[in-house]
C-alpha cells in the first residue's frame, strides 16, 4: 500500500498515508488526519490539515514531535505533536540534491528511512546515502557518499560506503 511508515510513541501510532499524516489511538482504535490529506498533495508547512505534504516516509517519535522526510519535496519536516499540529520544515528548501549544511542550505534528495536516536536523526535518502540530523543545530552531515562513477551501488567500504534504494 502507500503507507509507507509510521512511529509509536506511548499509546499514539503516526502513520503517514500517501500525502497525510494519520493518527491511532490503540485504546480506542480512533483514526484521526493530523496533517495534510490524504486526497491532496503539496508542500505548505502550516497547522494540521491546512498543511500539504507529498508522500511522507520514514518517520521517527519523540515527546513532542513527529519527524518525517517528506519524500517528492525533499525536505524533512516536523509536526507537533499536540494541537494545533504544527507542521513546519527543518532540513532542505526542496532541491533534488545532496549538500550537507544546516537547515534549509542541506540538500536531501527524496528522503526515505529514519530513526530517531538521542537526539539525533539518521536519514536515508536517494543515491543510498545515510545522514544524520542534530536536532538542536539542524546540521546535516554524510555518513556516506554518492558514488563518483554514477553507476557503483552496494559498495562496501569505510566513509564510501552506499546502500541500493534503503528503505
Amino acid at each position: 500500500g502507500l503507507n509507507k511508515s509510521m512511529c509509536i510513541y506511548g499509546t499514539n501510532i503516526y502513520i503517514g498515508d500517501l500525502y497525510a499524516i494519520r493518527h491511532m489511538d490503540t485504546t480506542t482504535l480512533q483514526v484521526t488526519t493530523l496533517a495534510g490529506s490524504v486526497n491532496v498533495s503539496g508542500d505548505t508547512d502550516a497547522n494540521g490539515t491546512a498543511s500539504r505534504l507529498n508522500y511522507p516516509t520514514g518517520m521517527a517519535c519523540d515527546a513532542n514531535y513527529v519527524y518525517f522526510n517528506d519524500y517528492s519535496n525533499n525536505k524533512i519536516k516536523k509536526m507537533l505533536r499536540t494541537p494545533p499540529y504544527t507542521v513546519s520544515t527543518i532540513v532542505g528548501d526542496g532541491t533534488f540534491s545532496t549538500s550537507d549544511g544546516v537547515g534549509a542550505a542541506a540538500k536531501i534528495a527524496s528522503p526515505d528511512g529514519m530513526v530517531i536516536v538521542g537526539n539525533t536523526l539518521y536519514v536515508t535518502s536517494y543515491f543510498g546515502l545515510l545522514r544524520t540530523v542534530d536536532l538542536s543545530t539542524l546540521k546535516v552531515t554524510s555518513l556516506t557518499y554518492p558514488p563518483t562513477d554514477g553507476l557503483t551501488a552496494n559498495v562496501d567500504g569505510y566513509v564510501s560506503g552506499t546502500f541500493v534504494g534503503p528503505d
